[in-house]
């Protein structure tokens, strides 16, 4: 092959990976009553389902997300509710969270609220649960870890309460916003 056609073949795969990449990874940044700040903490709570094979059942979430440098991770993750939420329990903490700019202004969850754009694409990496009694189960499984893609809206301004909305399989087991609602934020933050 010429040397003018592996530059070209080169400069071809570049644009290619280019396109097919993640936009720039972003950072978050919480309000701290003064000041915006890249280390803190939120917590975001709201309704959720979480099913498992033809069991359904609607509960209450709080995610704990520990912010370091502007670098996001899932610290803690509590169900209530019922007993079958009370028993849900997050394992294999932290979990890395990943941000990048979503293409548009829309989510693709169904029956999610329309987020105020900005709205920003979560990726919650390496997530497990384990269900207690009755069912004693583990999603995704006793040893493995799951993704969840989240969204999340910033408006980059104080007084407003962000909201994360998701979808997500974990093996046998769903977890998902419920329709018409989010987990909101306990305090005010802002993707940079």
């Amino acid at each position: 092959m010429s040397a003018s056609k592996r530059i070209t073949a080169t400069i071809v795969l570049l644009l290619a990976f280019q396109a097919w990449a993640p936009a720039q990874a972003a950072s978050l940044q919480i309000w701290n009553g003064f000041a915006w700040t890249d280390t803190g903490y939120v917590r975001f709570r709201g309704p959720v389902q979480f099913s498992y094979v033809r069991w359904t059942l609607p509960c209450d979430m709080v995610v704990s997300v520990t912010v370091l440098n502007g670098t996001p991770s899932v610290t803690g993750a509590s169900f209530s509710g019922s007993t079958g939420c009370a028993s849900t329990a997050a394992q294999a903490l932290s979990w890395p969270i990943a941000i990048w700019p979503s293409p548009g202004s829309t989510v693709p969850v169904v029956g999610a609220p329309t987020p105020n754009p900005p709205v920003y694409t979560l990726e919650l990496l390496d997530v497990r649960f384990a269900v207690g009694a009755p069912l004693n189960v583990f999603c995704p499984s006793a040893t493995g870890t799951h993704d969840i893609t989240a969204y999340l809206d910033s408006t980059n301004f104080v007084g407003s309460n962000n909201k994360l909305v998701f979808d997500s399989a974990l093996g046998p087991c769903r977890l998902r916003t419920q329709t018409f609602s989010a987990l909101e934020a306990d305090v005010p933050l802002r993707v940079i």
